[in-house]
């Protein structure tokens, strides 16, 4: 496996790219999880830049597929307990207004929800980092976004695996539903886009050098949690 090259779909991608994303579900998913050419692709149309896609050279790996979504959708994924996934229209999403820019070069910026609808990566690529890579590339692109006042409100995403549930949770996602395990399914939600930073807490005991990520939002009170943590538990 060559360097994984993580790329962006824009209005320019082929709709060769649908079919192998398509051929990477259908490896991944129950049938029921998966899309239709016609269903994913009239939401591309909507929203050129909904994947996020991994490529080995020039093969697909992997793909991460989100949107912007209406009040509408974002409650009813919220609220209820049927799982919103290829039945969602493109009605149901919407459009990114970038802020036209006054005399003092400052537009309003408006905030938007966003729905992570998917993540999968092909079998031979598992256990290789891939997903995080795309989820890095999510917020990455999220960010770009932020600088042209396209401000994130908060990503709502719906897993169906155990797999799916702790990689969003590494990300700061917390879980919005509690239905029973019959439904394979669950709702989580982010607010905002801040997660980890580049902030440590270093412990220079018996010569060890602790380093750990900080929530940003974290308090000094839970800075110290982790230094007495830490000094119980490893030193």
């Amino acid at each position: 496996m060559e360097e994984i090259e993580i790329r962006y779909s824009d209005r320019n991608t082929s709709p060769d790219v649908i079919n192998s994303i398509l051929s990477i579900e259908k490896s991944v998913y129950e049938p029921k999880y998966c899309g239709t050419f016609e269903s994913v692709k009239s939401r591309y149309d909507k929203f050129n830049e909904m994947f996020v896609l991994a490529y080995d050279n020039n093969k697909l790996a992997g793909y991460l597929c989100y949107f912007p979504i209406s009040e509408k959708l974002h409650d009813d994924i919220l609220d209820t307990d049927s799982l919103h996934d290829d039945d969602i229209s493109p009605d149901d999403i919407v459009h990114l207004d970038i802020p036209e820019a006054d005399a003092n070069n400052s537009g309003e910026s408006r905030k938007y929800h966003f729905y992570l609808i998917s993540v999968a990566v092909s079998p031979e690529y598992h256990k290789k980092g891939i997903g995080k890579l795309l989820m890095d590339g999510l917020f990455e692109k999220l960010r770009e976004f932020e600088k042209v006042g396209i401000l994130t409100d908060d990503i709502l995403a719906s897993t169906v695996s155990k797999d799916g549930e702790k990689t969003v949770k590494k990300y700061g996602f917390k879980k919005k539903s509690n239905y029973p395990e019959a439904t394979g399914y669950q709702v989580y939600q982010k607010n905002g886009l801040a997660m980890y930073s580049d902030v440590y807490v270093m412990i220079p005991v018996t010569g060890k050098l602790y380093e750990k990520y900080l929530d940003t939002d974290a308090t000094v009170g839970k800075y110290i949690q982790l230094i007495n943590e830490n000094f119980n538990n490893e030193c």
